[in-house]
């Protein structure tokens, strides 16, 4: 009985807990109010927000509730270098700066924005090292929410954000042979010995295999005369600008499995991929326009008394022109020197190819119009075949009422008038009857 009892305490216990002891906080002398709420140090947890251990502790889950971030050592207190330990510091100097996503500075205080977690990062098992970041980098700041970015300049992408238990910062001291210490802000970090870049090798594989049977595609609509009319000259040059996005897309990321790229090698091959998967979709759009053009029926108008070279040169213009502006404008937007902003494409901050908000805003941004595009020219192509059907369907029962109608006139002609055939027929008959009779009758004796 005594067992279930204790067995039934830890299950409720370890119900009731809502978070990590090392993210939690000791909150029993806190103001419990009415509703079940505690007030501790200016902060209210709520009832789902605390627990009880084992020990009759009252533990706030205090990351719920405020942002959490990680320090190496008490406050009051510094990490030093040489004997890999908290020392206690004769003033408290921490007070690392603060910055939000675009690297703006926080107008907050680290200590009163943040609840600091105390220790350091736990890096065995995972395939990571712990290292002082300064020997990688001097770009590195705390951000708003708490986690930590860094940015290492040969690295594909460059950055990197820390979470909570990836990271420690502090104030580390350094003794020097004369006997002096320096302080500086740093942070301890765990970084992965070998970056795992499996799906790289599977997703260029892919693209690769693609591209062969996209140039086996265009060949066999480039050798035969009769495909290389308009639609199939469209459709082989969207063919071209994919295989052209695929196959520098799969070399980028070959090179980056080999780490044998750079940050400019990058920003070209982003370059390219990006117009080519732009013209791609943009000639996607000029063959649903071509075919709700052709079942249109708007006869006579400029793009119809065009010759066929023409068209295609009119169709080319669109399809590589509006990408040519777009990469342009990304490009200019990239090398203009302009702080960091949401509307950049921040390619070099960012790694190899868009990421985040830049690929929602310059890759996805001109893709959705240009899908709400084609889908309005496939409801109006749906619509006019419908209609030619119901056009058709009218006009044979029209034809066949008409055939019925005729033959009734012609057999009622036939009856009233008498036709030659048939009298000729009769004719016939009545003489063979005749000549029949007289023969018989000459015979009897």
């Amino acid at each position: 009985m005594l067992r279930l009892i204790i067995l039934t305490t830890l299950i409720s216990i370890s119900l009731s807990k809502t978070c990590e002891k090392k993210t939690s906080v000791d909150i029993t002398n806190g103001v419990h109010m009415t509703d079940g709420a505690i007030h501790h140090r200016g902060l209210r947890y709520g009832s789902q927000k605390y627990y009880t251990d084992s020990n009759n502790t009252v533990r706030g889950c205090v990351c719920e509730i405020k942002t959490c971030a990680s320090k190496c050592c008490p406050l009051g207190y510094g990490y030093s270098r040489q004997k890999r330990d908290c020392e206690k510091l004769p003033e408290d100097t921490f007070d690392p700066p603060v910055l939000d996503e675009y690297f703006h500075p926080e107008r907050v205080k680290a200590k009163d924005h943040f609840h600091f977690i105390e220790g350091r990062p736990d890096c065995e098992g995972s395939n990571k090292a712990r290292i002082i970041i300064s020997q990688l980098t001097t770009e590195y700041h705390l951000r708003i929410d708490g986690r930590l970015y860094t940015e290492v300049k040969h690295n594909i992408p460059p950055w990197m954000l820390k979470t909570q238990n990836e990271y420690c910062v502090d104030t580390f001291i350094v003794e020097k042979e004369d006997g002096s210490r320096k302080t500086s802000f740093d942070a301890l970090v765990c970084f992965k010995r070998d970056e795992d870049n499996q799906h790289y090798g599977i997703s260029s594989s892919c693209m690769l295999i693609s591209c062969l049977f996209i140039l086996a595609t265009v060949g066999v609509y480039g050798w035969l005369p009769e495909l290389r009319n308009l639609h199939g000259r469209v459709l082989m040059s969207y063919l071209m600008c994919l295989f052209v996005a695929f196959a520098f897309l799969s070399t980028m990321q070959i090179l980056l499995m080999s780490n044998n790229i750079t940050i400019n090698q990058c920003v070209g091959f982003t370059i390219v991929i990006y117009f080519s998967l732009q013209s791609a979709f943009f000639w996607l759009n000029v063959m649903c326009f071509d075919i709700w053009w052709t079942f249109s029926g708007n006869r006579g108008m400029t793009i119809e008394k065009m010759t066929l070279r023409a068209k295609f040169c009119a169709y080319a213009l669109y399809a590589f022109g509006i990408p040519s502006v777009l990469t342009i404008i990304m490009a200019s937007l990239e090398f203009s020197g302009l702080p960091p902003h949401p509307l950049l494409p921040m390619i070099r901050r960012q790694g190899c190819f868009l990421y985040g908000k830049s690929r929602l805003f310059y890759l996805y941004g001109p893709i959705v119009v240009l899908w709400f595009a084609n889908l309005l020219f496939f409801i109006l192509t749906a619509v006019k075949i419908t209609q030619i059907k119901k056009q058709t369907s009218v006009l044979k029962s029209r034809e066949s009422a008409t055939h019925d109608r005729q033959n009734n006139e012609r057999q009622r002609y036939h009856q009233v008038r008498g036709d030659p055939m048939s009298k000729s027929q009769t004719s016939t008959r009545t003489f063979s009857s005749i000549t029949r009779d007289e023969i018989c009758l000459t015979s009897k004796p």
